[in-house]
């Protein structure tokens, strides 16, 4: 008797993952985090610009714009009855970790403390996605920081 129960328990939670209203859950949670990221993003680079730090403003801002926007394009998505999917979750975390990636390549690369945010990518990324997705941009969230720890950096001049 138990283990019929287990078992019933297990599988409800596994069609619960999959479930359209837990997919546009997630959703909503990334916009809201890509908000709180956003803030953090200005906030870093106007007391950066503030302390005399020299950043290209014109690529950063542009990048930051850009997350906004999808922001703003998720807003309105979220107001339609439409399902969501692992394919656009996937789609968002990619285009966050591209951002991401591009905003630490003008403001130095791997010696900049935030890129131990690539981290959080790749937990999003494997609480988000089924597994083998999962699995692969957890790896692409990795070869980021790899890339960028022997790549070329671009170092703000004082």
């Amino acid at each position: 008797m138990h283990r019929e129960t287990s078992s019933r328990l297990s599988e409800k939670r596994a069609t619960t993952a999959h479930d359209p209203p837990a997919l546009l859950a997630s959703v909503r949670q990334l916009m809201i985090l890509r908000t709180i990221a956003v803030s953090g993003q200005v906030a870093a680079i106007a007391v950066s610009t503030a302390l005399g730090v020299a950043l290209p403003l014109r690529p950063m801002i542009a990048v930051i714009a850009s997350l906004a926007a999808l922001n703003v394009i998720n807003w309105f998505r979220l107001k339609r009855p439409v399902a969501a999917s692992h394919y656009e979750i996937a789609g968002y975390l990619a285009f966050d970790l591209a951002a991401f990636t591009v905003l630490l390549f003008f403001s130095g690369g791997a010696a900049n403390p935030f890129s131990l945010l690539f981290v959080l990518h790749a937990v999003l990324v494997a609480l988000l996605l089924p597994r083998v997705p999962g699995d692969a941009g957890s790896e692409a969230s990795g070869g980021a920081l790899l890339a960028r720890r022997v790549g070329i950096e671009r170092t703000p001049r004082l």
